[in-house]
C-alpha cells in the first residue's frame, strides 16, 4: 500500500489494506495518488534508469543474497565518478563527499541507506 503522511491518509491506507485482507487480494495499490501518480514520477524513473542498473545479485545484511535487489552505477557515470575522485583533493573517500557514509563492523563503507548501491 502506498499512502501519503497525513492522518486521513494513513488511515484510508490501513483501510484498504484491511479491505484486500477481507476480499483475500494481495495487490499493491496507490491511496496517495493525488501525488503519487499510478506510474510513479516518470522524469525521476527514467534520471535513476539511466545512472543505475540492477546488479546480478546482492548480499543483503539480514536476509542473505536476493536476485536482481542491488543496484550499480552503469559504466558511463562510474567514469564520472573516477573522474570525481581524481580531482577531489585530500585522502578522503570521493563516496563521503557524496552521500552520507558509516564504517560497517567489517571495516566497509556503507552509504547509509543506499546499501544496495556501493
Amino acid at each position: 500500500m502506498i499512502a501519503g503522511f497525513e492522518p486521513l491518509d494513513i488511515l484510508h491506507g490501513i483501510w484498504m489494506v484491511l479491505k484486500q485482507i477481507a476480499e483475500g487480494r494481495t495487490e499493491i495499490e496507490n491511496q496517495y495518488n493525488r501525488v503519487v501518480p499510478d506510474g510513479g514520477n516518470t522524469v525521476a524513473l527514467d534520471a535513476i534508469g539511466k545512472v543505475f542498473e540492477l546488479r546480478e545479485f546482492f548480499e543483503w545484511r539480514g536476509l542473505g543474497s536476493i536476485d536482481h535487489s542491488g543496484v550499480r552505477i552503469t559504466e558511463e557515470y562510474a567514469r564520472v565518478r573516477r573522474g570525481a575522485q581524481i580531482l577531489s583533493a585530500g585522502p578522503q573517500d570521493c563516496r563521503s563527499q557524496i552521500l552520507p557514509v558509516r564504517r560497517s563492523a567489517q571495516g566497509r563503507d556503507q552509504a547509509l541507506g543506499l546499501q544496495g548501491l556501493w
